[in-house]
């Protein structure tokens, strides 16, 4: 009786042991990028493979030599056939579950998005993490635009956006999870960062070298793509996102910068106002702020003043972009729809509820300025009243 309970423990432990499946690193293809494109009635799929032991060789030490990388393209009628026409030439098994970006090109995104959000949602190796970006660049340029130091493609806004956005926070980055958790919500305006090449900011050994950079958004709503936005039109977005860490934001006087502070952290409030069943709206925005320059005498609370009627100015600005290209960059209808479903449903049976520039009925600005520097600069206290 022992010798047979023994006999069962140790076939037990031997069953158990064993990795039946396991897969040496070598022997899989790891696609960390997918891109996305449609033409002449075509979806066209691009992945692109890195080799994963260079990134090996990064956390050892210095890498002297570039990465080693691969673009494929796939052809098909649907995505999944573009995905199975790639695999014809891929040699081993690809893995899909190591993607970090996902690029649409502006084709891709004027036929539509709904066969992306359907295919890549159902794939269960594709995860929710992804960076979402759209681009109007060739995908394969994206992809084969270097990083600094011979980092692999890994190192990059591409993949890696958050730490760039939080030095500098212009155009918030998108998760795939948070692309389609609005992408059906009724008149929320999706804002895609535009993802681009940059071909003369930077020198290696005195020659040109690209990088990417953000230039812009795709605004997209209701499964449509109502128009593409550059960075120059949005300076107003940034103050209107709960997310931004800090932004520079020039004080000039009389057309001469005088000033630059670090503005961030908006606490945003945005209440609809009913008047006579046209709903505007009320905006209060609260900013901490830091002096990084003083070129010119002001005292603080010159300061301040200027700095919250710039704010003001630039918000409008964009959201008057937005109205001459019949855009919400700001998603108000969708405020309306959150808080007032029924005056909301009302409007849409009367063809839509259609913004103007007096939709924003007040936008009233605070700004806080919590330091100004390590050195005695020239912002003067007022003295206290008498």
């Amino acid at each position: 009786m022992i010798k047979r309970r023994l006999l069962i423990g140790l076939t037990a432990i031997l069953l158990l042991s064993g990795c039946w499946d396991i897969k040496d690193l070598q022997d899989v293809n790891y696609a960390v990028s997918v891109g996305l494109d449609y033409k002449q009635g075509k979806y066209i799929i691009y992945a692109q493979y890195i080799d994963f032991s260079f990134v090996s060789k990064q956390e050892t030490g210095k890498v002297s030599e570039p990465p080693l990388q691969w673009v494929g393209k796939g052809e098909g009628e649907t995505i999944d056939l573009a995905m199975n026409n790639l695999f014809n030439t891929t040699q081993q098994r690809t893995m899909w579950s190591h993607i970090t970006n996902v690029v649409l090109t502006n084709d891709m995104l004027t036929h539509g998005l709904e066969n992306v959000e359907e295919t890549l949602s159902r794939f269960r190796e594709i995860r929710y993490t992804p960076w979402v970006y759209g681009t109007h660049e060739s995908i394969e340029d994206i992809y084969t635009t270097p990083g600094f130091f011979n980092f692999t493609v890994l190192n990059t806004i591409l993949n890696e956006p958050m730490e760039h956005y939080e030095q500098k926070s212009y155009i918030k980055p998108m998760r795939y999870v948070r692309f389609i958790s609005i992408f059906r919500e009724p008149d929320q305006t999706i804002l895609l960062p535009s993802i681009s090449v940059n071909k003369d900011q930077w020198k290696k050994n005195n020659k040109n070298e690209k990088k990417l950079a953000v230039n812009g958004v795709f605004a997209i709503k209701n499964n449509t793509l109502k128009g593409w936005f550059d960075k120059e039109s949005l300076v107003g977005l940034r103050w209107m996102e709960p997310s931004t860490v800090r932004s520079p934001l020039a004080i000039k006087n009389d057309g001469k910068i005088i000033a630059v502070i670090s503005a961030g952290r908006p606490k945003i409030g945005i209440r609809y106002i009913a008047e006579e069943e046209s709903p505007h709206f009320s905006i209060t925005l609260k900013l901490e702020g830091e002096l990084f320059e003083s070129l010119d005498s002001i005292t603080e609370s010159e300061l301040i003043e200027k700095a919250q009627q710039k704010i003001k100015e630039e918000v409008m600005t964009t959201y008057e972009n937005g109205l001459k290209h019949n855009v919400d960059l700001y998603s108000l209808e969708h405020v309306l729809y959150r808080k007032n479903f029924r005056l909301w449903k009302k409007t849409q049976e009367e063809d839509g509820f259609q913004l103007n520039k007096e939709s924003i009925r007040s936008l009233d600005v605070e700004v806080n300025i919590t330091h100004s520097g390590m050195i005695r600069t020239k912002v003067r206290k007022m003295p206290p009243e008498k």
